[in-house]
């Protein structure tokens, strides 16, 4: 089971994201993959966009930290439209499918500066 931690879940844009991940079920795996992305709900053309990844390969505990763009997009929550920030860990298995159990998802909101 992968246990994700965030230092912040408010942050400002440019800032530094900074976080660990741990992995505590009994098979080790290949790798575990990071990956610290912005996405869009709600009506229209769904965009993404990754500013992170990394593959953590033979460990199981690692601090992360990024930086987040100077220019955002700032987390968004409206009727039409929502941006959202998150970071996604996944263990990586040869050959296995990946479940639920075997990865972890965490929100956190984008700011404007002096918000």
């Amino acid at each position: 089971m992968i246990s994700l931690q965030l230092q912040d879940n408010i942050l400002e844009v440019g800032e530094t994201l900074t976080g660990q991940f741990r992995w505590t079920g009994t098979a080790t795996p290949k790798a575990i993959n990071l990956r610290v992305c912005w996405r869009t709900e709600g009506r229209g053309t769904v965009d993404t966009e990754a500013i992170y990844t990394n593959a953590f390969v033979g460990t199981t505990s690692f601090t992360f930290s990024c930086k987040l763009p100077p220019i955002g997009p700032i987390s968004y929550d409206g009727q039409i439209l929502r941006v959202i920030w998150e970071v996604r860990a996944a263990a990586d298995f040869p050959g296995l499918f990946r479940r639920k159990e075997e990865q972890e998802v965490k929100v956190f909101r984008v700011v404007p500066r002096g918000a």
